[in-house]
């Protein structure tokens, strides 16, 4: 809120000129006075004119990297998955729905480091994820009545959508290395990643040392080929 405002338009309830939260949604019509709707910790929902409202210069999270587009650090708001530990994403690969992670998974919005989290709910792509699972699962559940290998139908459920086995983000929870760990997003090979589609080299120079790549992967993956190129 613009510090000079001393009297919204609305009511401040438990919103003071020092709260910063996330822009939910901008309303009105241009020829009246434009409105928005912001969610701040310590008031979700509130409703205000556009002109009360100033852009706070974006947070720089320092430690924390995108799982989705391996951007380090994520600057801006940071969204992290209210289930899985140590599972972020930035604004741009939240709100762009890119994202296949565990649907039915709500994320907190961080507008800033110090900052209360905000429920954020699930991301854009979310929705469509939870409608090919119970479709998925509904058949899945058909075939163990058939006496059918369970395992094997959920293998044949991810073969039958290949966005959701392929996607990075949703088959992979974190990767580690033996060094040079802030190189890792060059084997990702995606363009929206710095310096992506380059290699990772181990730096350890010790003899004996071991060079190694460490996948950690998500829950109900089932792999049918992993290969390094």
């Amino acid at each position: 809120v613009r510090p000079e405002i001393a009297n919204p338009r609305y009511r401040w309830g438990s919103v003071t000129p020092a709260s910063v939260g996330v822009l939910v949604t901008l309303c009105g019509q241009p020829a009246s006075q434009p409105e928005a709707i912001v969610d701040f910790p310590e008031h979700r929902g509130w409703r205000c004119l556009q002109s009360e409202l100033t852009v706070v210069p974006a947070a720089c999270h320092a430690g924390y990297s995108c799982v989705d587009c391996w951007t380090a650090p994520i600057r801006g708001c940071r969204y992290a998955c209210r289930v899985c530990p140590d599972f972020n994403l930035c604004e741009a690969c939240y709100l762009g729905g890119q994202s296949g992670h565990q649907p039915g998974h709500e994320f907190h919005v961080i507008a800033s480091p110090d900052a209360s989290p905000v429920r954020a709910g699930s991301c854009a792509t979310q929705r469509d994820a939870t409608a090919a699972s119970d479709v998925g699962g509904a058949a899945a559940a058909t075939a163990a009545a058939a006496g059918a290998d369970p395992v094997a139908g959920r293998r044949r459920r991810l073969r039958s959508n290949r966005k959701r086995r392929s996607h990075w983000g949703y088959c992979v929870k974190q990767v580690t290395v033996s060094s040079r760990g802030d190189l890792v997003r060059r084997m990702l090979g995606d363009s929206r990643a710095a310096g992506g589609g380059g290699c990772w080299r181990s730096a350890a120079k010790t003899s004996g040392a071991r060079h190694w790549i460490r996948l950690e992967m998500n829950e109900e993956i089932v792999i049918d080929r992993l290969s390094i190129k």
